[in-house]
């Protein structure tokens, strides 16, 4: 009989076991807030990430669509498309002349813008 009237270091009242719920539920409640806020920071610092990659993309393909109107030029300056630009001569005047030599500085232009978008990409 003494035996059953011992109280074992485990045993709680009601009131007891109800103030240990509480306890318990407000902790998984902070777990459960603190797990939000870390995925909403992680996801905020992802799409930042993401955005300057968009802006970088965006910056590249503004570049190269620069270098490719450029390249679009010369080519045609070098099919003849412009008439006198063309420094071959062409029966137009004999030999290269000052069209040539805007030709030749032409082309240098677009190799250098070529470079620089060979180093930007």
């Amino acid at each position: 009989a003494a035996a059953a009237a011992a109280v074992t270091p485990f045993s709680m009242n009601e009131t007891e076991r109800k103030a240990l719920r509480v306890v318990l539920n407000r902790s998984a409640a902070e777990r459960s807030r603190l797990r939000k806020k870390a995925r909403f920071e992680n996801l905020s610092s992802t799409l930042a990430n993401k955005d300057a990659t968009i802006d970088s993309l965006q910056e590249k393909v503004r570049s190269l669509n620069g270098v490719v109107s450029h390249l679009q030029l010369l080519l045609k300056l070098k099919s003849g498309g412009y008439g006198s630009v063309v420094g071959d001569g062409g029966g137009r005047q004999g030999g290269v002349g000052e069209g040539g030599i805007r030709l030749a500085s032409l082309m240098e232009e677009a190799s250098q813008v070529w470079d620089r978008a060979a180093h930007a990409a």
